[in-house]
């Protein structure tokens, strides 16, 4: 039977017919502008927590998680933002999606490889970075997009894997670091459930569901930030 399924993502968009030819599908006005806010900001904050790191350690750990973060954001806007034809459409969905998993594990590496460290670290690393090279896998196979919850859940899981290392945390962190990674693990987890549940929805037209889950990543990012950069000056 042929799989009849969209993977594109237009739940969201208001569909409407020009005179001739395809329908034209309408995102909502604010749609990207946020994480291009934050893509833009990425860029100078990853440059200054790389030079504020020192040994090759720190400088390889703020560099992976930099990259992820640029990529995240930057990925996310340029898919939001621009309009794409059907096909560059469905390729740029897959790269926003996935660069979600790589921002994960990269922001697992700083704390594993200067916080965690010893054999605690680096299992958690490895655990981290397959984690994110199989939500990857199912997001460039389509899976995920068909299985909308499958993506989600593989985003809360990934984000979530931290909390069987937590005592050695609490060791390693101070409190307030410790807060912010929670709080910012909170924020992915309340917007990751927005995305997949599609509510609330206030304004399809200006600031959807989608836009509330932009704002929760981004606010998760910032917890992040604030706290990685406590990791490496600690380091």
């Amino acid at each position: 039977m042929t799989d009849t399924t969209d993977t594109t993502d237009t739940t969201d968009t208001i569909d409407t017919l020009e005179p001739e030819g395809p329908p034209v599908f309408e995102k909502p006005l604010l749609r990207g502008w946020l994480h291009l806010l934050f893509f833009l900001g990425s860029i100078p904050a990853g440059i200054v927590i790389v030079l504020r790191a020192e040994g090759e350690r720190s400088h390889l750990a703020t560099a992976v998680y930099a990259f992820g973060c640029c990529a995240l954001f930057g990925v996310s806007a340029a898919y939001h933002v621009f309009r794409w034809s059907p096909a560059a459409r469905l390729r740029m969905q897959r790269a926003d999606h996935a660069t979600i998993f790589v921002m994960i594990a990269g922001s697992y590496t700083p704390l594993c490889l200067l916080a965690l460290r010893g054999s605690r670290g680096v299992l958690l690393l490895i655990l981290a970075w397959v984690g994110a090279a199989t939500g990857v896998t199912l997001v460039l196979t389509g899976v995920s997009q068909r299985r909308r919850a499958l993506g989600s859940t593989a985003y809360i899981a990934l984000g979530w894997l931290i909390v069987a290392f937590t005592p050695s945390l609490i060791d390693r962190l101070t409190t307030p670091d410790l807060i912010l990674v929670a709080a910012g693990g909170l924020a992915y987890t309340i917007g990751a459930i927005v995305f997949a549940t599609h509510w609330p929805n206030p304004s399809p037209r200006f600031f959807g569901y989608h836009e509330i889950w932009h704002a929760f990543v981004g606010a998760a990012a910032i917890c992040h930030y604030v706290a990685i950069t406590g990791v490496v000056r600690a380091a």
